[in-house]
């Protein structure tokens, strides 16, 4: 039986990879950064009558290259989802994150090719794949972000960084093949009862305040889970950039999604529009706004053929969040 390892393996999409991978019938190794982490995700995992029989853990710290030794042990295929979200001080604007991701890349690499690992497959991010101002048209995986972009946050920079790392170790072998995994936002149900960072994008549009005209593009949790080990499994994946959109939608069409058919919700959400000339102008002193300048009067879009041409199939982007809203409101998260 193949044995997966999987960074990140107690997170919101790393347990979606963990649980997909368990129902395939793959042996599975989690990489957590604590037993509390693990504990929560076995847990989740039996709260789905998900086996465990073939799940194993191990404790190791991006930033410990001694860790990564002991995790790659027997493992014939990577998916590393593990990512800074803050800096040394936790703060997801820190510059420190940076380095920390950087780090963490050299880290879990390094170990997988003294394992002989055959191939890794990376969770970079849409954040890499950000064109230059004033870019019209559809847009493909060859496009990488500028970190010196003044546009881009630090977030937004360490993913940059880190897939450039990613890269440029694999070029420095010859025996571990890479696939890296671009997806947008990541939306959709968790399971176990548990949330996540992501339901936050509800919690604004429920308070009544206006709707911003900002571009959300969004990346099914579930579809992403199904496309990481598309990517671990398929030859022509190897050496690949993959774009993991699933749904192109605009924050006022998710806000019209929620009011038109979850009706509880309906008096919650605003009828008014925060226009994209009323963002830019309120950015000129609001940081809040300035931080969603990137999303507004957004020309391009981008191509996910890549990702088809594997196989993939995903849900509607209406279904990806009316399914998060369900189980946010079935679990008292909301």
């Amino acid at each position: 039986m193949t044995k997966i390892l999987v960074t990140g393996g107690s997170g919101y999409l790393g347990s979606w990879i963990v649980r997909t991978l368990l129902e395939s019938g793959y042996e599975v190794r989690a990489a957590v950064r604590s037993e509390e982490k693990y504990d929560l995700l076995e847990r989740s995992l039996r709260s789905e009558n998900v086996s465990i029989h073939h799940l194993s853990h191990v404790i190791a710290n991006l930033k410990s290259a001694s860790d990564w030794d002991n995790a790659m042990a027997g493992i014939e295929a990577v998916i590393h989802t593990a990512t800074p979200m803050g800096g040394d001080d936790g703060d997801i604007n820190s510059p420190t994150m940076i380095p920390i991701a950087k780090e963490g890349v050299r880290n879990v690499f390094s170990a997988a090719f003294k394992a002989g690992v055959k191939r890794i497959v990376m969770t970079s991010s849409g954040a890499a794949n950000f064109p230059p101002e004033g870019t019209k048209g559809t847009i493909d995986e060859t496009v990488w972000s500028d970190p010196e972009d003044p546009r881009l946050g630090n977030y937004m920079r360490s993913k940059t960084v880190a897939e450039r790392e990613a890269w440029a170790l694999i070029q420095s072998q010859s025996e571990t093949e890479l696939v890296t995994i671009l997806p947008d936002a990541i939306m959709g149900p968790f399971f176990g009862g548990r949330g996540n960072r992501t339901d936050n994008v509800y919690r604004p549009l429920l308070t009544g305040n206006p709707i911003p005209e900002t571009y959300f593009p969004i990346s099914d949790v579930r579809d992403l889970a199904k496309l990481h080990i598309l990517a671990m499994e398929s030859p022509k994946a190897a050496g690949q950039r993959i774009y993991a959109q699933t749904a192109d939608l605009m924050m006022t069409e998710i806000a019209a999604f929620i009011r038109d058919n979850i009706k509880e919700l309906t008096p919650r959400i605003s009828t008014e529009i925060l226009t994209a000339s009323q963002i830019k102008e309120a950015a000129k002193t609001n940081p809040a706004m300035a931080a969603q300048l990137t999303s507004v009067d957004v020309e391009y879009r981008r191509a996910n053929q890549k990702a088809k041409d594997l196989g993939w199939t995903y849900h509607s982007g209406k279904d990806t969040v009316l399914d998060h809203i369900r189980y946010l409101l079935d679990n008292n998260l909301l």
